[in-house]
């Protein structure tokens, strides 16, 4: 798997497949909780339907209320590394400004 986006050291094993989990809200497409599952060989595959609860379940410790928010779904480790929203029309990830400090 190429994921240029994600680093590790060592004589890790290698990384085979990443979920990156939106709850986003479905009117401004604004992700409120962010999930990644990193799966790396030897490991046990990980469905996306786990990925997705895990995600529910963090964002709920955390504090969220994560009834009607939507849900995407991505294969694509950019996903996480770079800021994203998700379009509400299509449920696509998209490129995202950053938020603005204020001065």
């Amino acid at each position: 798997m190429d994921a240029p986006f994600v680093s590790g050291a060592g004589d890790a094993p290698r990384l085979t497949s990443s979920i990156v989990v939106a709850l986003y809200d479905r009117d401004s497409g604004r992700a409120l909780h962010v999930h990644t599952v990193h799966v790396h060989e030897g490991a046990r595959p990980v469905e996306t339907s786990e990925a997705v609860e895990q995600a529910q379940r963090h964002a709920q410790t955390l504090g969220h209320d994560i009834d009607g928010l939507g849900i995407a779904v991505s294969t694509e480790a950019r996903h996480v590394a770079l800021p994203h929203r998700i379009d509400p029309r299509t449920g696509a990830f998209e490129p995202a400004e950053p938020p603005r400090r204020a001065e």
